[in-house]
This record gives structure tokens, C-alpha cells and sequence, in this order.
């Protein structure tokens, strides 16, 4: 695994309403694998006699309701589907009777049960302790060729399966408030980065990561080389840049061995 340099940014997160002091009440449930969920809840009668449920959501207890579209799923108790859709928040007339509510927020997944009763209006406001994380890849004084392909994991700490594994720089990751882990890969070559980070509610934290590690510009058109350390092999046919660990490899090509040398922030032309 290769060394690296950090640089760590957080943002409040934007396009948030204020909050509403006053039209809401706390009350616990529990609901996600993770944590207790905190619920909003808010019942008054109905000017009109209908029955509604109302449902949204924020990143925080005290932060304004989210903007952006939650996957919202509504299914009744004889298991008939109400709403499946993506909203900022919901407004359903339906009958009285007992529903399931499902959403997913990014990576944060929520399930809550709640009884309707005749003539009332149930204001559900769910907390999701959610933060943002956007992880920007590169190598430590070189810049990253278009040929290199980074592999973005994201694991829970301590977790060995990925909570998602993609290939987009800058992606914005929404998950719950935590420790996680970010592991990076560069392909071609043998690098790979892990880097701890903590993801606070209602924030986006920007992980940019430089990976201490050298470039190797191929041009023959049939190649192989070997790391002398560990034994790490590769091969390919037409020109190909690799991203390596420092240290000591052989190029082989048309029979011969060429030895050459890797280091960290430096660049090395290859036949």
C-alpha cells in the first residue's frame, strides 16, 4: 500500500429550507440497520375531514428539510403500494389504517410503521443523520494521465465489503453520519491507498487524496514487467502508462530485460 498525502475539506451542506421552530415535536423510533431514527411527528384533525399523511425529511435535528428527491415507498397493511417515486417530500390523502413507510436518502435507508386514524393529518418529519463525502484521486506531483482508471471503495470501518465501489471523481456519496474507510486503486498498476475519514451530519466533507507513487510510460507494442520486491506482474500489448510503488522492475520486451527503477512524484519513459 502505498503512502500518501491528504488534504480534508468540509462544507455545510446547501439547498436546504430554514427550519420551522415550533411545528414539529421530537419523538424516538427506530428504524435502519444502523442507529435509531428520530421522527418529527406532528398529528392535528383536518379542516376538510380527509384523512392525509405527510412525510419529509432533514440531514439534522435542527436542519432545514431536504430539497433534493428521497425515494419514498408507502405500502399499505393488505400490502397494496400507495406511492413508490422519488419526491423532496409527500402530501398523501388515503384511507385510515396502519402503513409502512420506506425511503433511501444516497446510502441511508429508512423503515418506520405508523397507524392513521379517520380525519387527521399525520405530519411525519424523519432525521436522517446524513453527511456527504466526494473523494478527488490524483498522484503526489504528477498529474493523473486520462489512460489511468481510479477505483473508488467505500467501506464502514472495521466492515471488509464495500458499501459501494465506482470509478467517478467527485462523486458526492450522501451517507449516515460515521467513521468510514476510502480505499483507492489505480489500474493499470499496483497501487492502492486507504484513508479514514469521519463523516459529520448535515456536512460534505471534500477527501482529496495524493497517492505517493511513480508513473511508468510504456510504448513497445508487446510488454511485460515484474516488481522485484513482491513479485507483482503485468502485461499488455500497445503503449499503456501504470501507475507504481516505488521501487526496483524489470521491462520485458522482444526477449530482453530491462531493469528500471521507480519513484515516488517522478515520471519514467519506457521503450
Amino acid at each position: 500500500m502505498a503512502p500518501l498525502f491528504l488534504a480534508l475539506t468540509m462544507t455545510a451542506t446547501a439547498g436546504l429550507t430554514p427550519p420551522e421552530p415550533g411545528t414539529t415535536t421530537p419523538s424516538a423510533a427506530s428504524g435502519g440497520p444502523l442507529a435509531p431514527l428520530q421522527v418529527q411527528r406532528r398529528i392535528r384533525e383536518t379542516a376538510d375531514g380527509k384523512t392525509r399523511l405527510s412525510l419529509a425529511a432533514r440531514l439534522t435535528r435542527h436542519g432545514g428539510l431536504i430539497r433534493r428527491p428521497i425515494r419514498w415507498r408507502v405500502v399499505a397493511a393488505d400490502r397494496m403500494v400507495v406511492f413508490d417515486g422519488a419526491r423532496p417530500a409527500l402530501d398523501l390523502a388515503l384511507p385510515p389504517g396502519r402503513y409502512d413507510i420506506f425511503a433511501r436518502y444516497g446510502l441511508r435507508r429508512i423503515t418506520y410503521s405508523v397507524k392513521v386514524r379517520a380525519a387527521e393529518r399525520h405530519e411525519l418529519v424523519f432525521v436522517l443523520d446524513v453527511g456527504a463525502l466526494r473523494a478527488l484521486a490524483g498522484l503526489w506531483r504528477l498529474p493523473l494521465p486520462p489512460d489511468v482508471a481510479v477505483e473508488y471503495r467505500l467501506h464502514a470501518a472495521g466492515r471488509a465489503s464495500p458499501l459501494l465501489n465506482h470509478r467517478q471523481a467527485g462523486r458526492v456519496v450522501r451517507l449516515m453520519a460515521g467513521r468510514y474507510e476510502l480505499r483507492v486503486r489505480y489500474r493499470p498498476g499496483n497501487v492502492e491507498t486507504r484513508a479514514g475519514v469521519t463523516v459529520k451530519a448535515g456536512v460534505l466533507s471534500t477527501l482529496q487524496i495524493r497517492a505517493k507513487a511513480g508513473l511508468a510510460r510504456i510504448r513497445a507494442a508487446r510488454w511485460r514487467i515484474r516488481a522485484a520486491a513482491d513479485g507483482w506482474r503485468a502485461s499488455g500489448q500497445g503503449g499503456a502508462a501504470l501507475v507504481l510503488a516505488p521501487g526496483r522492475y524489470e521491462l520485458h520486451i522482444e526477449g530482453m530485460v530491462r531493469p528500471f527503477v521507480v519513484q515516488a512524484g517522478r515520471r519514467v519513459e519506457l521503450p
